[in-house]
């Protein structure tokens, strides 16, 4: 599955692993790009799904304690990774999980920060919750992309692609 590792940029602030893959699923809307984020202050995870083309990328950053900063760096990262933007578009991010509190509030300027980040470049987002983005993408809740698509060293990655399967 896994075709492709490059370590696509690192710096102070965050190291960026991008992997090429053969789509795990069929492509059923080839004609448009799709994006998926799963947030993350210290571990993020992006993917990229064009026709035959999938891309996911493993981020780790440094935390950062100023919202400032870790709003900016998102996009930043976003900028870095996620580079086409022709045919129509769309991204899903994983919204919150309600039985994990853990730095919710920071995750939510992540998430503010990606859909911010894809407005100027005509990006339709939606967030939806990370169980309802299982059951579409994987046909149950219970099921986790990183197990069902051989993905475990690359989690917040397969989550995200799971997200791009669900635009």
């Amino acid at each position: 599955m896994i075709i492709d590792k490059t370590t696509l940029f690192e710096s102070n602030e965050y190291t960026a692993v991008d992997v090429r893959l053969d789509p795990p699923l069929p492509n059923n809307y080839s004609e448009h790009v799709r994006f998926g984020v799963d947030p993350g202050t210290t571990k993020f995870g992006l993917a990229f799904l064009w026709r035959n083309v999938c891309h996911i990328y493993q981020i780790k950053i440094i935390r950062n304690s100023d919202p400032v900063e870790r709003i900016l760096l998102t996009q930043r990262i976003m900028s870095r990774c996620l580079t086409m933007f022709d045919f129509a578009p769309y991204m899903i991010i994983e919204g919150s999980s309600f039985a994990n509190n853990y730095r919710q509030v920071e995750l939510a300027e992540v998430r503010a920060a990606a859909v911010l980040w894809g407005i100027p470049h005509g990006i339709k987002s939606q967030i939806i919750s990370p169980l309802s983005i299982r059951k579409k993408a994987l046909g149950s809740a219970k099921l986790r992309a990183e197990v069902e698509w051989d993905l475990r060293d690359y989690v917040d990655a397969a989550s995200a692609l799971a997200c791009a399967y669900c635009a």
